[in-house]
């Protein structure tokens, strides 16, 4: 399981970086964001740190995701986990505000008083952001995860982060030359 795990998020990256370069295409470089969130689920909360790395093409980026998250609460629902697999957003920006709508589908896998265990977890959200700088700006939002494996648990995740993405070359610097 650990080999699958590590072997998907290798491919992941492999994909969102390479896949422009191998197809001749013009990428527009690599973008991502990193946000904290508050994980609110039935029974207790928890806390968690994600990762969304991938190619931008345009305002959309596709790539994968990781992370490393705890579930506290009930003994049946504790656990610490690592979630990692796929994730595209789409990324829209006017002046110095972004607003990105995120997707992500993948495999988690990490320990429960039960054991070690595995299971798939979905999400969606939406975050708005303030840039700070060429290509780098602040994010607030909320996401919603569906995990499967040990019980179906259902997460609502208002996160803060950091996001960047490539500064485009043929403007100059706000701050000067």
């Amino acid at each position: 399981m650990i080999r699958s795990l590590a072997l998907s998020s290798v491919v992941a990256l492999a994909v969102a970086v390479l896949a422009p370069k191998i197809a001749r295409a013009e990428p527009w470089g690599v973008g991502g964001d990193v946000t904290g969130h508050y994980l609110g689920h039935q029974g207790g909360g928890g806390a968690g740190v994600v990762l969304d790395l991938g190619t931008m093409f345009g305002a959309v980026r596709v790539g994968g995701f990781t992370g490393l998250a705890a579930l506290l609460g009930q003994d049946e629902l504790t656990r610490v986990f690592l979630p990692v697999g796929p994730a595209a957003a789409l990324v829209l920006e006017g002046g110095r505000l972004t607003a990105s709508l995120r997707l992500r589908a993948g495999v988690w896998a990490g320990a429960t008083d039960a054991g070690v265990a595995a299971g798939g977890i979905f999400g969606a959200g939406a975050h708005f952001g303030y840039a700070i700088g060429r290509g780098a700006g602040v994010t607030a939002g909320v996401d919603g995860w569906l995990m499967v494996g040990q019980g179906t648990r259902w997460i609502i995740a208002p996160g803060v982060g950091l996001e960047w993405a490539p500064a485009p070359d043929d403007e100059p610097d706000e701050e000067g030359p």
